[in-house]
C-alpha cells in the first residue's frame, strides 16, 4: 500500500507537477501521476463500456503521463472533445505490460457509484495505443483502463476510491472524456491535512499559488510542489508521530529528515531560543514515535518563496529548504524546475533562503533537549 506523506526531505523530489510560478511557464514537460484500474480489475470485460454493476477484483497501477499541458485529452476533435496531437504519452512502463512512450488518451466519462461505501464520483475511461506519435497513435493496445475522482475522498479509512470486493455501478456515459490531471486521484491514501487560511485541506489537493497559513508570515502562496514514490525501507521509511505527541490532531507521517518544530521554555537555556527544529528520526525512542517499514510511500514537498513553518495535522513543521545540499540531492528534473522558479539559487544570491526559519538541532543537541525538556 502506498501512503501520501507531506514532506520536505530533499532526497525525494522526482515528479515535477504544475511548472508555473506567477504564471511563468517552465521549460520542463511535467509528468502527471494517478491511479488506473484495468477493466479486468473492476470485474468488467476488457473492451467493454456497457453499463452494469461490478465487483472489484484487482488493485490499480500508477500511470505516469508526460504531457506539455494540464489536460488529459480525448481521442477525437469536435462535439466538445479535445485532442492533444503533440505530447501525451506514458512516461514509464505501465502495469508490467506497456512500454514508455506509448500514447494514452481519456476517451469516455461516466458516473461512478461505490455501492459499498456510498461514495459517488466520476470515472474516466483510458485507452493506451500501439504507437508513440500522438498525431497518429495507431490502434488500441490492450484493454481499457479507468481512473476515478471522488469529491468526498477525504476519509482516512478509505485507501482508494474502490477496493477489492467493493460493489460499484458504472452507467452509460459521455464520449467527452478529457479532464484536467488535477481531477484524478493521485495516490492511495488521503494526505496529511495542511492549514490554509480557511479550513484544513489534504496535501494532495494543494496547487502552486494556493495560500497556506504559516507561523511567521500569515497566509503565503505555495511556489512549487514535488512528489516521489519510494519503497518504505531502511533510511527512506517514514517516521510516524502519534496523535497528540506534538499537538498533532491525527497521526502524522514524515520522512526521517523532515524537521518538526519543538517549543519549550528550557530550549532557551541551551540554544538561546524557545523554538527549534528537530529531525523526525531524532525523535525515535520517544513514546508515540516509530518508524513504519514496508510497502511504498509517496512524499510530497512544499516550497515557498522562503523557508516557512507550516501546520501539518496541526503540528508545526518546516517547508522545503532548498539549500545547496538539498539541491544537489534532487534529481535533475526537480532541480531544474526549482532553479527555473528561483534562479537566484543557482547564482547563490538567494537572500530569502540565507537561513532556515529556526535553529536546526543535530542528534546530540536533540538528545540534550529531550533530557532537559522531558519531550
Amino acid at each position: 500500500m502506498t501512503r501520501i506523506i507531506v514532506d520536505t526531505e530533499p532526497i525525494l523530489p522526482q515528479i515535477p507537477r504544475h511548472p508555473t510560478r506567477h504564471n511563468q511557464k517552465a521549460h520542463i514537460t511535467p509528468v502527471y501521476r494517478f491511479l488506473a484500474f484495468s477493466n479486468s480489475d473492476l470485474g468488467r470485460q476488457p473492451f467493454s463500456i456497457a453499463p452494469s454493476t461490478f465487483t472489484v477484483s484487482g488493485t490499480p497501477a500508477v500511470m505516469n503521463i508526460l504531457d506539455d499541458d494540464p489536460i488529459f485529452d480525448d481521442e477525437a476533435l469536435g462535439s466538445g472533445q479535445t485532442v492533444d496531437a503533440s505530447h501525451q504519452i506514458l512516461d514509464q512502463p505501465f502495469d508490467g505490460i506497456y512500454g514508455a512512450g506509448l500514447v494514452a488518451q481519456s476517451v469516455y466519462r461516466y458516473t461512478l457509484t461505490n455501492n459499498t461505501t456510498g461514495q459517488v464520483g466520476t470515472a474516466y475511461l483510458l485507452r493506451i495505443y500501439a504507437g508513440t506519435n500522438p498525431s497518429a497513435p495507431g490502434g488500441q493496445n490492450g484493454e481499457y483502463y479507468n481512473s476515478f475522482t471522488i469529491p468526498s475522498f477525504t476519509i482516512p479509512s478509505f485507501t482508494t476510491p474502490v477496493n477489492i470486493g467493493d460493489n460499484i455501478t458504472l452507467p452509460a456515459g459521455n464520449f467527452v472524456g478529457q479532464t484536467t490531471y488535477r481531477n484524478l486521484v493521485i495516490c492511495y491514501t488521503p494526505g496529511t491535512q495542511i492549514a490554509p487560511p480557511h479550513g484544513a485541506r489534504d496535501v494532495q489537493t494543494l496547487r502552486p499559488g494556493d495560500l497556506i497559513t504559516t507561523r511567521d508570515n500569515g497566509p503565503q502562496p505555495l511556489a512549487w510542489i514535488g512528489t516521489r514514490n519510494v519503497a518504505a525501507r531502511n533510511a527512506l521509511a517514514p517516521i510516524e508521530i502519534a496523535a497528540g505527541v506534538l499537538d498533532n490532531t491525527a497521526p502524522l507521517r514524515v520522512s526521517p529528515n523532515h524537521r518538526m518544530l519543538i517549543t519549550a521554555a528550557s530550549n532557551d537555556l541551551y540554544f538561546g531560543t524557545t523554538e527549534v527544529f528537530v529531525a523526525a528520526k531524532h525523535l525515535l525512542g520517544q513514546n508515540g514515535v516509530r518508524r513504519v517499514l514496508g510497502g511504498q510511500v509517496t512524499y510530497i514537498h512544499l516550497l515557498f518563496d522562503r523557508h516557512q513553518v507550516v501546520y501539518a495535522n496541526n503540528a508545526p513543521s518546516e517547508s522545503l529548504f532548498p539549500g545547496a545540499a538539498a539541491l544537489a540531492a534532487m534529481d535533475r528534473a526537480a532541480r531544474a524546475e526549482v532553479l527555473h522558479l528561483f534562479p537566484e539559487l543557482a547564482a547563490k544570491t538567494a537572500h530569502n533562503f540565507a537561513q532556515t526559519a529556526r535553529l536546526c538541532l543535530n542528534r546530540a543537541e536533540t538528545t540534550l533537549l529531550q533530557h532537559a525538556a522531558a519531550l
